[in-house]
């Protein structure tokens, strides 16, 4: 057997040091990994507590207030006016509420990974004026004055349900931040094989620090008793999810109390083998009746 010298034995602790080393600073550093996700997983169980305790509010007010009008309208001694008045009440919290469970249902698709693009041709200005509607209610509370500019080359091929809840959170957003009395401005214009979406509110705005959280999901920018306006979290979680899901893009700009605006972009290029698809088949696998109406 060879023997080993000095210089060889020395040098091979020396190797063999380093080994450990270098094996023990993975050790750690896979440790703080696993402390990390830890403290994620933490984390994420608060915030779905905070979630579920936040949702429960959401989902009972409009439930607590639709229960409450049936109940006075159903009294024998309520005149016509009041049953008119009540109804179109109860009609708007019905609203709120469907966009509330909506808003659910999508995040829980989303979290299992089950959500697809069902596309079909339909005009984005249609859903901008069927979302306002819903949200009439809010706009007359707050004395609110929504502007509402839309080009006339405004079909897009997509999955209309999900980009109306989409719509529909911003929407949502700019009319909630908004101070009383103010304007909300909405614009729907074509880009090259774009179509875009800006919504303009003067209200609070996002300070700088907080525009890197606003994605996050359950969670609000400000909550507890500090909390101002209702919500629960998910909003704007959802419309980043969904707008990737078409392949768009959103952009928040945001000074301090200057309000924010928020452009949504959404790519129409990608569907024109769809729209082929639409040409050559029967016209009546989408039209009803011989008519120009599309059915979704």
């Amino acid at each position: 057997m060879k023997e080993l010298t000095d210089d060889r034995i020395i040098q091979e602790l020396q190797d063999r040091f380093l080994e450990k080393n270098r094996l023990l600073s993975e050790q750690k550093q896979f440790a703080d990994e696993i402390k990390q996700v830890n403290e994620k997983l933490v984390r994420s169980e608060e915030v779905k507590s905070h979630f579920l305790s936040n949702i429960k509010n959401e989902v009972n007010n409009p439930m607590a207030s639709i229960l409450g009008l049936l109940s006075l309208n159903l009294k024998k001694s309520f005149d016509e006016k009041k049953i008119v008045s009540n109804t179109k009440l109860i009609y708007q919290e019905v609203l709120a509420l469907n966009f509330q469970l909506q808003n659910i249902f999508i995040a829980a698709e989303l979290e299992a990974g089950e959500t697809n693009l069902d596309l079909t041709k339909f005009s984005c200005g249609d859903v901008i004026i069927e979302v306002l509607g819903s949200f009439e209610n809010n706009i007359e509370d707050k004395g609110l004055e929504v502007n509402v500019d839309i080009t006339e080359t405004d079909e897009i091929i997509c999955d209309r349900s999900k980009l109306q809840l989409v719509v529909s959170n911003l929407i949502s957003n700019a009319l909630k931040f908004s101070s009383d009395g103010k304007s909300v401005e909405i614009k729907l214009v074509r880009n090259g094989s774009d179509m875009i979406f800006s919504f303009r509110d003067y209200g609070v705005g996002i300070s700088n620090s907080d525009l890197s959280n606003i994605y996050d999901r359950f969670e609000q920018l400000n909550t507890g008793t500090t909390k101002s306006h209702g919500g629960h979290g998910l909003g704007l979680s959802i419309v980043h999810s969904l707008v990737d899901l078409m392949e768009g893009s959103l952009t928040v700009q945001s000074n301090g109390m200057e309000g924010t605006r928020v452009d949504l972009t959404i790519p129409t290029e990608r569907d024109l083998i769809f729209e082929d698809i639409f040409a050559s088949l029967d016209e009546n696998t989408f039209f009803e009746n011989g008519e120009n109406e599309q059915v979704f």
